[in-house]
């Protein structure tokens, strides 16, 4: 190997120009760490697979087994994330064929008092169905979490009382702390409030994490619809829907 050839190889620049670019995703880019780790990933990638061509003039036979071995679980791991990735993108829409009695807005950030910006997109999302469906009521439900001085539920509550929505049209749910919880205490506050046998249940949630709140539902079959909150960049929304690769993966592993 030419050691000179090796570091001014272009495969070797692009794959340091990845690592470093998703480095600065990673650390210094507020809500980015995923797409950041992708692109260190790939490099990371590049850089093995230029080391494959390089070595293999001095060591083929091993070097060609481990190219592979290596090259045999990169393509299952890549067809797996695409499968679900699949999954994921085809429910990140809103259901329109079906009106819902109830809403359910799932929490998320506050800092401090105000909505994150995920929380703001839901926020969105469920004001404008309730604008266009005046009979529908919700339940915003999320509890206090870390750097949150307020419950999730009642920022949302507030923040919906602002733009218009009469109080007696929202339900708080003030006590869950993940998705589960969010649907798991929402539909008894529903059950002791309706009046309705088996009301139609919308979802609220960010258009990513659509797909595995649905698979919640199932468990306690709700009868559900989704309502899309969209996430306001599109890098923001390419990394939530790496992580919600891993959370789905989880969510088939453990069930929750």
């Amino acid at each position: 190997m030419n050691p000179k050839s090796y570091w001014l190889n272009p495969k070797f620049i692009s794959a340091v120009i990845l690592i470093f670019v998703g480095t600065i995703l990673a650390v210094f880019v507020i809500g980015h760490l995923y797409l950041g780790l992708a692109c260190i990933f790939w490099g990371v990638v590049i850089l093995i697979y230029t080391w494959f061509h390089f070595a293999m003039d001095k060591h083929p036979k091993p070097v060609k087994v481990l190219r592979r071995i290596f090259s045999a679980f990169l393509i299952v791991g890549t067809l797996y994330f695409a499968f679900l990735e699949v999954l994921i993108l085809s429910d990140a829409k809103t259901d329109t064929d079906r009106e819902a009695d109830y809403i359910i807005v799932l929490g998320a950030g506050v800092n401090g008092t105000t909505p994150s910006l995920s929380l703001l997109n839901r926020l969105y999302a469920a004001l404008d169905y309730m604008e266009t469906h005046p009979n529908t009521q919700v339940v915003v439900s999320g509890g206090q979490g870390p750097g949150e001085d307020i419950t999730e539920a009642q920022c949302m509550h507030d923040f919906l009382v602002e733009k218009g929505i009469d109080e007696n049209r929202i339900l708080m749910e003030t006590q869950a702390t993940s998705t589960e919880e969010n649907l798991r205490y929402s539909m008894d506050i529903i059950g002791q409030q309706s009046k309705i046998q088996s009301p139609v249940i919308g979802i609220v949630s960010s258009e990513y994490h659509l797909h595995r709140a649905r698979l919640m539902a199932q468990r306690y079959d709700i009868d559900a619809v989704g309502i899309a909150a969209h996430t306001s960049y599109i890098t923001l929304t390419i990394n939530y829907c790496i992580r919600e690769a891993f959370g789905l993966t989880h969510y088939y592993v453990f069930g929750y």
